[in-house]
């Protein structure tokens, strides 16, 4: 198979952000499932591994700056970290959101940090004390 030009990476670039914005837009208009085809395209963009190569990698653009928006992860916390959603609660019992809008104005002004960082965070701590990035 012929090595793709930087040209077609970069309409594969364009392609996934596509899909970001129409996955986002029906993820917003109620379709929830719609965050797994989200992940996916995440992946694509950014996870490496020994068989593959994220599409921002390819086109040397991991250097580039991410925005935090999860929140902190406090060791000394005895709850559960839920460090890129809460928990809202309605009159259908509760469920986990993305903050987007509605999330404190903390998570919006720390402004970017390298990829590195931002991949490896941890932003996620279950009750058992499992850390996931």
């Amino acid at each position: 198979m012929p090595k793709q030009t930087e040209e077609d990476l970069k309409k594969h670039l364009e392609e996934q952000i596509e899909f970001l914005k129409i996955s986002s837009k029906s993820y917003d208009d109620g379709f929830k499932s719609e965050a797994k085809r989200l992940a996916v395209v995440i992946r694509v963009l950014l996870h490496d591994t020994g068989n593959s190569t994220s599409l921002l990698e390819l086109l040397d653009k991991k250097n580039i700056q991410f925005y935090d928006t999860a929140t902190d992860y406090n060791p000394n916390n005895l709850m559960s970290t839920l460090g890129l959603i809460m928990t809202k609660v309605g009159p259908n019992g509760a469920e986990y959101v993305p903050p987007l809008d509605f999330g404190s104005p903390s998570r919006y002004i720390k402004g970017k940090i390298s990829f590195n960082d931002w991949w490896n965070k941890i932003i996620f701590v279950d009750q058992s004390k499992n850390t996931f990035t």
